[in-house]
């Protein structure tokens, strides 16, 4: 076995075990007060999240916006993605926040699920980040040794930033890093470069890293997905339309109650609150009405087709368990585009 497949074999173990334990602890949080007066009575609803950037949900979830539309839910809190896919697939949770490459694995370990709305479509949140008295341009990646969490948007970008150039992964030096991992390691001198999302962005410049490129400008797309499990979504409709009508609200509430929102970003990442509003500056969260075109049209699923074909070719997708047949067809945008029709 290569020392690469072996780094991927201890990654892959590592999440088990991290998954299994998260599983075990993990709890789910009611909403709060009552649900407002309302002619129907909805079901609970229980949504699976770890910290990212899904805004509107934090949004949301802060100002009470679930209760004000009469929505129960209960916040599931997970550790990681693993441990999220595993509710999933016990159908302890119905809806769930993810990046692209944790839709997809959610798929490949057998969550039958579909696409019911968007946080984004491709944003400035993740990038390089390097030493830039040894990097000034994505040609001197060659040979240095880049901090990454392998088979994440990180890596994505890594590696679209490196074929915009003409090179490969094979021309760098990847460590796989876990996110608390990444300030120590490129403050110790272990890693040239690292490619990560925000906050940790914000704390490798402060510890005297500078933006190298963005996913954005390396080509990668990055689609931020809200998904359901499929039985879900034929049993629940009228819940999953509450559901998207509680984010539109949170998109709102990031302009009116910027402050409020802001402070309870700075509390769910663990960082300062000027960091949390650098956040709110820098990762765009179009308007749910901005992205229905792009779910109704073949570009949604084509950017995750893509995805899934660079991670099949890195290795962190396996194309028999999840062959592109399976992944066709996993976006539902009839909720979103009853809702705002019916808006």
């Amino acid at each position: 076995m290569t020392s690469s497949l072996l780094v991927r074999a201890g990654a892959i173990l590592g999440a088990f075990a991290l998954a299994l334990s998260a599983a075990a602890c993990s709890s789910p949080s009611p909403s709060g007060s009552a649900p407002a007066d309302d002619s129907e009575t909805y079901e609970t609803v229980r949504i699976g999240w770890h910290t990212g950037t899904e805004l509107r949900f934090y949004a949301a979830q802060a100002l009470g916006t679930f209760d004000d539309i009469g929505l129960p839910v209960e916040f599931v809190r997970f550790n990681d993605g693993p441990s999220k896919n595993l509710a999933l697939q016990a159908g302890e949770i119905d809806v769930a926040f993810s990046g692209t490459p944790g839709f997809l694995v959610a798929l490949q370990a057998g969550v039958d699920a579909k696409v019911i709305a968007l946080e984004g479509a491709s944003d400035l949140a993740n990038k390089i980040v390097v030493n830039s008295e040894t990097i000034g341009s994505v040609e001197d990646l060659r040979g240095k040794t880049i901090g990454v969490s392998l088979g994440t948007t990180g890596w994505l970008t890594v590696k679209a930033a490196l074929e915009q150039v003409g090179l490969s992964l094979a021309d760098v030096e990847l460590k796989n890093l876990t996110t608390s991992q990444m300030v120590p390691a490129f403050t110790r001198g272990e890693v040239d470069a690292v490619s990560t999302w925000a906050p940790i962005t914000y704390l490798l410049e402060e510890a005297g890293a500078e933006e190298l490129i963005t996913e954005k400008q390396a080509g990668m797309p990055d689609p931020e997905l809200w998904f359901a499990r499929s039985e879900w979504l034929t049993d629940h409709p009228e819940e999953a339309t509450k559901f998207i009508e509680a984010l539109d609200h949170g998109t709102d509430l990031l302009e009116s109650e910027r402050s409020q929102v802001a402070r309870e970003i700075a509390s769910i990442m663990a960082v300062s609150e000027p960091h949390a509003l650098r956040i709110l500056d820098e990762v765009p969260t179009p308007a749910l009405a901005d992205t229905v075109d792009y779910m109704e049209s073949d570009e949604l699923e084509a950017d995750i087709l893509f995805i899934h074909g660079e991670l099949v070719e890195g290795e962190f997708i396996d194309a028999t368990a999840l062959p592109e047949s399976a992944v066709a067809g996993r976006v539902d945008s009839s909720l979103l585009r009853s809702y705002l029709d019916a808006k």
